[in-house]
């Protein structure tokens, strides 16, 4: 994430030199799919607090008794007073990131190892100005703060972004074509000037290079081309010496696996915010010695790329517009709607793509009539929410959710070309095959 952070020189090299063995830099994957795959690196459950404090307490080639984000004892025998003077406890915020973001604890830190390799070389409290970029995320009020953006960060690459098709801020997806150059402006070089690049195979990859744009000497003997840098520097190339050599986290044959579990597409018509309704799925692990991944889908449009075939892009089929069709209705149970305890069911109409039809469309059931509702988050601006003839006001704005009625009449001919998304992608299964014959399925979701 170095083109949206303050450059910080990570003094690796000092924990290198503590290692008893000799590393070779062939060790490391290809850049293009790094050391970890999409299933490993969502998996947000492999620490429990209790495990992450005892690898902070002994975590491999740190400081005796473990690296200063152990936890002091100034306060509690975890916590350290941080750099505004509040307490912070290292484990419970890494806990908290990982499980708020979906995001193995394993990555968080292992990345911050990498960003600030001393913090766990020393017992010693580090500078305010250390604190203040220790996940490499820019400049923060707090060691706190920065493990919090850390996680943030990732998400938004990961799921935000990556998941639905977008490109990052940085320009970074799966499978560019052209590769992608790397450094902070692209400046990424070999020892003698040539342009250093890399192909994602996964959104582990792009979001990690997102993070990170460098891949480091150790991969293709980049690493230069930024003054502001040491010759040499580390990049991505570090994390996967860490996560694998020296703390042995690397998973050598991992079980057939579909990232990520149970998307859900967003079905909102499109904006520039969000370009096009799609989700991008990846295949990892199980045997591909025998020929590449195979998918199957019952339902929507995908598009395959990778390597293997390991990555494939859903989007939902063309659906026609066709003025006045109410194609669905979106209900769901009005709580405390009325007096009496009475629940109403409401909702809203959509037509063929998505698109509100009707705000505060009423579906209520007696003696709660004329309850209206809105949505905001389909662009329902309705202010007056009242609740008629039992006379108290309703001035709650109901969230989505409840179930989708199917409004399209099966024998008219021109509902044939009427595919709206929250209707035909809501409940898609999507299956990939091994060349073993083994599988793996996951099942979309709408909203």
């Amino acid at each position: 994430m170095k083109n949206i952070l303050v450059a910080t020189i990570t003094v690796f090299w000092t924990l290198a030199t503590q290692l008893t063995f000799t590393l070779r830099p062939g060790y490391a994957d290809s850049p293009n799919g790094m050391c970890l795959t999409e299933s490993e690196f969502t998996d947000f459950n492999t620490m429990d607090l209790a495990a992450i404090r005892n690898w902070l307490n002994n975590c491999p080639k740190c400081a005796t008794g473990g690296g200063f984000l152990r936890g002091g004892t100034e306060i509690t025998p975890y916590t350290f007073t941080d750099i505004d003077l509040q307490p912070t406890d290292p484990a419970k915020e890494i806990f908290d990131a990982a499980q708020l973001n979906k995001i193995n604890p394993r990555v968080l830190l292992t990345l911050l190892r990498k960003e600030s390799s001393k913090v766990f070389n020393s017992t010693a409290r580090p500078t305010d100005r250390r604190l203040s970029k220790l996940a490499g995320c820019g400049v923060s009020p707090s060691a706190r703060e920065q493990i919090r953006c850390m996680g943030r960060k990732l998400k938004e690459y990961f799921y935000d972004q990556l998941s639905q098709c977008q490109s990052t801020i940085g320009g970074w997806n799966v499978d560019p074509d052209p590769p992608k150059r790397t450094g902070d402006t692209g400046n990424e070089t070999t020892a003698s000037g040539a342009p250093c690049s890399v192909v994602p195979e996964s959104k582990t990859v792009a979001a990690m290079f997102q993070y990170n744009p460098w891949k480091g000497t150790g991969y293709d003997g980049c690493g230069y081309g930024d003054p502001l840098y040491l010759d040499g520097v580390p990049g991505n190339w570090a994390f996967c010496w860490l996560w694998r050599r020296l703390h042995g986290w690397e998973v050598t044959s991992p079980p057939l696996a579909l990232s990520q579990q149970n998307p859900t597409m967003n079905c909102a018509p499109p904006t520039p915010q969000q370009p096009s309704r799609c989700i991008s799925i990846n295949a990892s692990g199980g045997d591909t010695s025998g020929g590449f991944y195979s998918w199957g889908n019952t339902g929507g449009v995908i598009t395959i790329s990778g390597v293997n075939q390991q990555n494939i892009q859903l989007k939902p089929p063309v659906s026609k517009d066709i003025p006045g069709v109410v194609a669905y209705r979106s209900l769901f149970q009005a709580a405390e709607s009325c007096p009496f305890g009475t629940q109403g069911t409401i909702g809203y109409e959509l037509g063929c793509q998505d698109q509100q039809l009707q705000c505060g469309a009423q579906f209520t059931a007696p003696p709660c009539l004329g309850f209206t509702v809105c949505d905001v988050s389909i662009g329902c601006s309705c202010q007056d929410l009242t609740c008629l003839p039992c006379g108290s006001r309703c001035d709650k704005v109901m969230p989505s959710g409840g179930r989708i009625v199917d409004c399209r009449d099966p024998k008219d001919p021109t509902m044939i070309d009427c595919k709206p998304c929250r209707v035909v992608m809501q409940g898609v299964t999507v299956t990939v095959t091994d060349s073993a014959g083994a599988t793996a399925t996951t099942t979309v979701g709408t909203r």
